[in-house]
């Protein structure tokens, strides 16, 4: 794949954003008159105010330095967009927002959230399913559709982009037997060079059994490469490493009750890793590059199990992986677990309870040919809680509000120990509406998927 050049988060977000304006692009042109289409859309404009207690962790403003509390406004708008035709479904949701610090007016950013689903039926027996999710945020957004159920870690304050993009296609060979094919793409960027920009791309190829048509076994494998770039790094440090990784996974789901889905899987995963170190010459010359390989294996699996009815959803799992990490520049294992509940007190008033804790630790290295001090433990653990709520109390408006705790413990320096608490109050109202409710991306042609929450 070649070396990730560094690169500010606001072109790259600027790249990624043109395809939101693609997206809508193409929604506009499939919502011309065609017979049995169905489009829903929803747009809101926001406002509201934040605090976030002790995150003045802002190294890049010393007059924030210190501070007990930090104050900011928010307003915005959100769109929710679905459009449905006999073979494809498209569901858009897209909230762009700007943020300014109360305490000081120069300190201020804007926040992107881009999710999009589509769904086509391209034959009678071949399914294409594209999932993109983008998050550009100068501070840790806990209502992003990365965090409902990804593992959590809080930078100090600046600006960064996440983007996935998820391409899978399903190719019924007969009746019970279907090929499966995708691929995937992931990026991060930074704005502090503390972190690691990470690019990865994997391809996996696999086959789903359905010994009954709501219960289906599948069998699949992965090939991909963890990209972390090259960075200026003083004598004794990496200043570059990529992994090649490689999964093979086994997973079995079917409904829950009626209105609920359970799915299980587990495998094995492998990792080649390599990095390039600068090592000080013996004789007092300048430092050379050194490169050493390790691998390591291990297991992976989890466990999801959710249920939606008609006025209560709820949510929850487990899992056990290896990731590319939060901006560490190296494969971690990680541990993580989730939950939520939403429920509807009447046609109002939406209540909801949030849960997420994720622990990221080093993969051992194996016989490395060079030998480095290192710390011993880069483990990062950290936990999110959030109770909100919805009330809309006319036909075009409505008021959310909730609080947030977040605890942190990490060894890495761009990862500060932390414990603040974030209360938040806005007000939405609708400027726009066509049809019923547009369908969630995250659960589109599942009706009984994971309820996410709403957007804040």
């Amino acid at each position: 794949m070649g070396n990730l050049p560094r690169l500010e988060v606001g072109s790259k977000g600027r790249a990624l954003l043109a395809r939101l304006v693609f997206a809508l692009l193409a929604a506009a042109w499939l919502a011309a008159p065609a017979p049995a289409a169905d489009l829903r859309v929803v747009l809101e404009a926001e406002g509201g105010v934040r605090s976030d207690g002790n995150y003045a962790q802002i190294e890049q403003d010393p007059e924030l330095e210190g501070e007990d509390e930090e104050n900011l406004a928010r307003a915005g708008f959100n769109l929710r967009l679905s459009y449905e035709l006999p073979r494809l479904t498209l569901a858009l949701g897209y909230f762009p927002s700007y943020e300014w610090i109360l305490d000081n007016a120069d300190v201020n950013g804007t926040t992107h959230r881009l999710d999009l689903g589509l769904t086509a039926n391209l034959t009678r027996r071949l399914e294409l399913r594209v999932r993109e999710r983008l998050l550009s945020s100068p501070n840790i957004d806990l209502y992003s559709p990365f965090l409902a159920t990804e593992p959590l870690a809080v930078p100090q304050r600046g600006d960064q982009l996440t983007h996935s993009l998820d391409v899978a296609l399903d190719q019924d060979l007969t009746r019970r037997v279907v090929l499966l094919l995708g691929a995937a793409h992931t990026l991060r960027t930074f704005e502090s060079e503390d972190l690691s920009d990470t690019e990865t791309l994997s391809a996996r190829i696999g086959a789903a059994f359905q010994p009954m048509e709501d219960r289906r076994f599948e069998v699949f494998a992965t090939a991909g490469n963890y990209d972390f770039g090259s960075r200026s790094r003083p004598v004794g440090e990496e200043t570059e490493r990529e992994a090649d990784v490689r999964t093979l996974n086994l997973a079995w789901h079917q409904p829950f009750f009626r209105d609920g889905r359970f799915r299980v899987e587990g495998g094995m995963f492998a990792v080649d890793s390599t990095r390039t170190l600068l090592v000080p010459a013996p004789d007092d010359g300048p430092p050379t590059e050194v490169t050493e390989d390790f691998e390591q294996t291990g297991w992976r699996g989890g466990l999801e199990l959710s249920r939606q009815l008609e006025l209560l959803g709820w949510n929850v799992g487990v899992r056990h992986d290896v990731s590319a990490g939060v901006g560490l520049g190296r494969a971690t294992e990680v541990d993580s677990a989730f939950a939520g509940i939403s429920t509807n007190i009447g046609r109002r008033l939406v209540l909801g309870l949030d849960g997420n804790f994720s622990r990221h630790q080093d993969l051992e290295d194996e016989d490395p040919v060079v030998i480095l001090d290192r710390p011993g433990d880069r483990a990062i653990e950290t936990a999110a809680g959030t109770a909100r709520v919805s009330w809309s109390f006319s036909t075009i408006a409505r008021l959310t509000g909730g609080y947030s705790r977040v605890w942190q413990e990490s060894q890495v320096a761009p990862f500060e120990d932390l414990s603040y608490s974030r209360y938040f109050l806005g007000l939405a109202l609708q400027l726009y509406r066509s049809g019923e409710e547009p369908e969630d991306p995250a659960r589109q042609g599942e009706t009984e998927d994971d309820d996410e929450p709403d957007a804040q």
